[in-house]
């Protein structure tokens, strides 16, 4: 059995995917300025339970594959018990508050979330699958907040077509950043393609007059983004999630304005 040092509390609850709690406090924020309500509130505290329970419980199943059960790994384990536990009695206040119409969610988020451990289990949190599957999920955490508060479910979907976009565009684009900086192949079609895909159809929903058109600054936004990729600058990955923080701020902003 391998030996693993011991480490904080802090390092095991918090996930080591900035970007992920980036986007994760963006839908928070987004779902519950559009649909304030207690019962928004109520979700959006089990969701967070949830959320740090991803980590430990990433940390847990990992050690456990590769047979090493550590002071860290009895940590991880105590955590993803207490947040589990946690999240568990939150969603089922909101049930009792609220009624189902949230629990829809679950079933996008669900195979999403397994799809993103089995990644991050299989190849690391640096695979392509593990960040879009990962990233994509989180959008679902707005939708149920805003099916809680009383919103139709094509509205909740929507809502979460729009931040998928966001995370879609994100990672391919810091993905191929920080290649750059590395003086690796570019891949310029796949940011470009993937780009285009988004501000496609964010501009569809304005035509169809299922956002305001605020939604279309989004989407100059994220035209915007690619003009630091074609100059080929370096960039270190602090100042490159410092961007995308800013950026979403922005896009989250623009967002609650198109709702």
């Amino acid at each position: 059995m391998r030996a693993v040092d011991v480490t904080t509390l802090k390092n095991v609850v918090v996930p080591a995917e900035h970007g992920a709690s980036v986007m994760f406090a963006e839908s928070l924020f987004a779902g519950l300025m559009i649909a304030a309500s207690s019962k928004g509130f109520l979700l959006a505290l089990g969701w967070a339970a949830l959320f740090l329970m991803s980590n430990p419980l990433k940390i847990v199943i990992k050690d456990k594959l590769h047979c090493v059960f550590t002071p860290r790994t009895s940590m991880a384990l105590w955590c993803s018990i207490i947040f589990g536990l946690l999240a568990s009695v939150l969603f089922i206040a909101t049930y009792i508050f609220s009624g189902p119409s949230f629990l829809l969610v679950l079933l996008g988020v669900i195979p999403l979330t397994i799809l993103h451990l089995l990644a991050v289990v299989n190849a690391g949190r640096k695979e392509l699958t593990a960040e879009l599957s990962g990233a994509l999920s989180l959008g679902g955490i707005a939708a149920s907040i805003v099916l809680a508060a009383g919103y139709s479910y094509p509205q909740a979907l929507v809502l979460w077509l729009v931040l998928a976009v966001r995370a879609m565009t994100s990672v391919v684009y810091v993905r191929e950043r920080l290649s750059q900086s590395r003086a690796e192949i570019n891949n310029f079609d796949v940011v470009n393609w993937t780009h285009i895909a988004g501000v496609t159809v964010l501009w569809a929903l304005v035509i169809a007059h299922l956002v305001k058109p605020a939604i279309f600054l989004a989407g100059i936004l994220l035209i915007m983004r690619l003009w630091f990729m074609y100059r080929r600058i370096p960039i270190r990955a602090k100042d490159l999630g410092l961007q995308e923080l800013i950026l979403g701020v922005v896009y989250a902003t623009l967002v609650i304005l198109a709702f």
